[in-house]
Parts: C-alpha cells; structure tokens; sequence
C-alpha cells in the first residue's frame, strides 16, 4: 500500500506553488508557528490577554468540530463539496497525528541570530523522515546573515555565502549518515537532496556587478543519484549546451537542452513516480539516476 503522509511537503522557508496540491503542503513558519501551535505556546503572544481552555473543554470543541465536519461531508452532494468536506476530515485527522508526536519530533524553524542555521533545517527534515511525517521538506538559504545572495553589485560577501552554505550541508550530510528510517534501513537509502537557484549570474560585469541570467545550475546528492559527475556545459557566451540524457554528453545536433522541467521528471524518477504521467513534455535525465 501506499504510504500515507500527514504533512506530505513541509515548507520552512521559500515559495511553494501548491495549485491544486494546497491540502499537501503545510508551512513551519519562519518562527516555528506550527510548532507553537501545536503545543499551545502561540496563545501567549497573542495581541489581546488569552486564556487556555481546560483539557475538557478543549476535547468537546474538537469532537463538535469533528462531528460538524463528518456531517457536512456526508451531506454534500457535489464532487466540490464532497472534497471540501474530505479534506477537512483528513486535516483534522493529520492534526491528531501531529498532536501526539508533538512532544517527540521537532518542526522548529533553524534561525540563529542574523541566519538562517541550513543544518538545522536539514535536521528538522530528516525528524519529519523518520517519522513518516513528510515525503518533502523545502527550505531556502538567504546567505551570510541573511543578506541574500541577490546582490547587483559590491560582491565581497559572495564566497562567505558559499563557504556557509556548504559547510551546514556538509554538517547535514554527516547527520544524515547517523539516522535510520522507520524500517530499520539507513534514511541516507531513501533520501536526495537537491540544492538549487532559480536563477545565474550574466557572463558580463556591469560596473562592479552583474544582472541575472537565466542559465543556472543544481546540485543532486544521495539515494538514487549517479554521483561524482558533472552533467551538462554553458558555451562561450554561457548559454547552455544541448546533452544526451542517456549519457549527460553534450550533443549539440542531437541532444537535449535542459529544462526545469527535465529536474523535475528526474526527481520523479527517483522517487519512484510516474514521470511521465506527471510531467509528459519533460524527459528525465537519465545519465544522474543510480542504475
């Protein structure tokens, strides 16, 4: 059977463009509000003064709201509100698993200080894997102190970014290494991570800077991915290559040019889904997939 995950994807930071995956994806907050929610703790930053129901009380109004909801979707009649009314039950469900492990895994949010502390999102996700809470966690990376890596010109703080960054994922590789799944199998066997940006840099300095370009590349790293290789070339004027997916050579004739979406087919892959179903004008790259 198929897995079932209360909190399908977990976004800690960054954007997430749910469309119709909206009941999938559930936010941390940039503070821990999910987990001050959970444990009650966000009523005592509350504008106005707040006082905590009894366990008692707090049972009958989940058990009104549950009844309510049962009986919404039972008697509606359109697909729409049918659905509605199914989503409500299962979030209150998942709720329920959230609750009773709210005390044994922590969802709080990595911020130390100035930054945004990577290997402790990381760490945040591989408790969320564990527990079969999430299939997907999201997070982002704002640079040293969170300057963000955003910047036009006076680039002096660039290479801290980049010795940062990769030293939390350095940190989080080495944590990963040290957890077991619930089966009882290494989690380094059934995780990748993929470190990307949506965007480059132009090839052409502008004064001390430069503008954004749209040839960018990403990093994949662990189970399933065909590791210590460089897939894919920019030209002289950085435009992107053309390469076979079979094989990750440039083919300029022949070959493909890379795509977001040739990404996302790829993960797909990994992960044991149906690329094509999912994403059918995307093929994935095949050269970067574990045989």
């Amino acid at each position: 059977a198929e897995a079932y995950y209360p909190v399908p994807h977990l976004v800690l930071a960054g954007p997430a463009f749910t469309n119709e995956y909206s009941s999938n994806v559930v936010r941390s907050g940039d503070s821990g509000q999910l987990s001050d929610l959970l444990d009650g703790s966000a009523l005592d930053r509350a504008d106005s003064p707040t006082t905590t129901p009894s366990t008692t009380a707090e049972d009958l109004e989940e058990q009104f709201l549950k009844e309510r909801i049962s009986s919404y979707t039972a008697a509606a009649q359109s697909q729409r509100g049918s659905r509605i009314g199914g989503l409500y039950g299962n979030a209150m469900d998942d709720l329920d698993v959230l609750l009773s492990m709210s005390d044994t895994v922590d969802l709080a949010a990595g911020i130390d200080g100035c930054r945004r502390d990577i290997a402790n999102d990381c760490a945040v996700a591989f408790n969320a894997f564990e527990y079969e809470l999430s299939r997907c966690v999201l997070t982002k990376d704002d640079g040293y102190c969170s300057m963000t890596w955003d910047t036009h010109s006076g680039n002096d703080y660039q290479d801290r970014h980049y010795e940062e960054l990769f030293g939390f994922l350095l940190e989080a590789m080495e944590d990963l290494d040290s957890r077991t799944s619930s089966s009882g199998t290494p989690l380094a066997d059934e995780v990748t991570i993929v470190l990307f940006s949506e965007m480059a840099r132009h090839p052409q300095l502008t004064g001390d800077g430069r503008a954004h370009w749209s040839y960018t590349s990403f990093v994949v790293i662990g189970a399933g991915v065909q590791g210590g290789q460089v897939v894919g070339e920019l030209d002289d004027d950085f435009f992107g290559k053309a390469i076979d997916l079979a094989t990750g050579q440039v083919d300029q004739d022949n070959g493909t040019p890379l795509l977001p979406g040739n990404l996302g087919a790829t993960l797909l892959k990994i992960a044991g889904m149906d690329e094509a179903e999912l994403l059918p004008d995307y093929a994935p790259i095949d050269a970067i997939i574990a045989s």
